[in-house]
């Protein structure tokens, strides 16, 4: 009788020919991932207020501030130096000679214009009126004062709704960001206003706003947070 010398066999071997999955499979599997992942993000209402809670806890900022196509029209694409120290005391100088410098006190805001005397006026705005340093400071200076600008976009008046949802936008300004979508429905109309956020989710890195075929957008650069700043930053000089 013939031997048989091949080797037993078990029932779990897998088949002589398996393949490794094709590339598209692997493509969608990692689609389907990232989707799951997307769905599990925490809600972008609290994210943005997290954030901003952030700021007004601060105990100072320096930042620069980049306009373009600002709302301001002097102040379309320029810069300002912002120098601000809680709760209400700022420093802004343009990088245009021609735009004034402004500073407050934390009652007062005096405007510095060249061969004309200091302007002095109350901080506080009227109803209705938007000063210029919220303009100059951007959404992030009116966070951390509570200025109108901030409580028009976060807490609008009765009759105004308010939405946010993630947006698409990863880079902004050769930048990684987390893009943060409000939409605001005033009276049936409707304005939509994006907020770059860091990747992180921890710092406000400028906000954007398109109106027809314009993009009017406000960067923060260089945020430097708590840096020692003098107690009187905004006040006039005696003497």
């Amino acid at each position: 009788m013939a031997t048989d010398h091949r080797p037993p066999t078990t029932g779990h071997q897998p088949p002589a020919n398996t393949k490794s999955p094709p590339p598209e499979y692997l493509k969608s599997m990692v689609l389907l991932a990232l989707l799951a992942l997307g769905s599990q993000r925490p809600p972008a209402e609290g994210i943005l207020r997290g954030v901003l809670t952030h700021y007004q806890k601060l105990k100072s900022l320096t930042v620069r501030v980049i306009h373009h196509a600002d709302f301001m029209a002097d102040a379309k694409d320029s810069s300002d130096a912002l120098s601000w120290v809680a709760p209400r005391r700022f420093v802004l100088v343009s990088s245009r000679d021609s735009i004034p410098k402004l500073m407050s006190d934390g009652r007062r805001l005096t405007t510095f214009i060249p061969q004309v005397a200091p302007i002095g006026e109350p901080l506080e705005m009227e109803p209705g009126r938007t000063k210029s340093w919220e303009g100059r400071g951007g959404i992030l200076l009116s966070f951390m004062m509570r200025g109108p600008m901030a409580e028009q976009w976060l807490h609008p008046e009765r009759g105004i709704k308010t939405s946010f949802e993630w947006g698409k936008t990863l880079h902004w300004h050769d930048l990684e960001v987390s893009e943060i979508v409000e939409t605001i429905n005033a009276r049936n109309a409707i304005e939509k206003i994006s907020f770059y956020l860091s990747a992180n989710h921890e710092h406000l890195l400028g906000t954007e706003v398109v109106t027809g075929s314009e993009s009017i957008w406000t960067q923060y650069d260089g945020a430097v947070e708590n840096p020692d700043l003098p107690a009187t930053l905004g006040s006039l000089a005696k003497g």
